[in-house]
């Protein structure tokens, strides 16, 4: 009589525990090595964001004229409130980022708060404010940079950040698509 492996005997849905255990096997092939990059540049965005939000932070509480003058977008906030609550939003988002970079709440978090970022930046234009946003708060005066520069790095930032979390999503969809094809058709080597 020959010995069956406990782990070769269906379950109620049809399913082994061997197959059940696929897609940690996956993982631990090459969908962990782009999970673990995927790690890392979500961390990275994350660090970037928390400096931001510092840049942001910081600048609201000097003594700068502009700061208490109406937001050109959000008329009735001051520049004070909009850069304190931006500041304030980026440091949820880069704790989320640095704390929890796999879940769906920092990627699609990441996605949001770009895409409000580039609806802000739509707004200037469409109101016709001219450039520079002050969107790093004084970063350029502290950097040594012309406000235009400044203003060039908050853009470079925005999509840098933006193409992090595209490209986080389709890493993860990837690898949950193998997972699932994995547990699906019983095969532990498709990556």
């Amino acid at each position: 009589m020959a010995r069956t492996n406990a782990e070769d005997i269906p379950d109620s849905t049809g399913a082994t525990a061997a197959l059940a255990r696929g897609p940690r096997r996956i993982r631990q092939g090459n969908g962990h090595a782009l999970l673990a990059v995927d790690t890392v540049f979500l961390r990275t965005a994350g660090t970037l964001l928390g400096i931001v939000a510092l840049s942001k932070i910081l600048s609201a509480f000097s003594a700068v004229r502009y700061l208490t003058e109406p937001d050109p977008v959000i008329s009735f906030l001051s520049n004070r409130l909009v850069l304190l609550a931006a500041g304030h939003t980026e440091v949820l988002f880069a704790a989320l980022l640095l704390l929890a970079p796999r879940s769906w709440y920092s990627r699609w978090g990441l996605l949001a708060l770009c895409a409000t970022f580039a609806v802000y930046r739509v707004g200037l234009s469409f109101l016709d404010v001219r450039p520079p946003c002050r969107c790093l708060g004084r970063a350029s005066d502290w950097l040594h940079i012309t406000p235009r520069q400044a203003d060039l790095l908050a853009l470079a930032l925005l999509v840098v950040l933006g193409c992090i979390g595209v490209i986080s999503l389709a890493v993860h969809h990837k690898v949950g698509d193998v997972c699932n094809a994995a547990l699906r058709g019983g095969t532990k080597e498709v990556l």
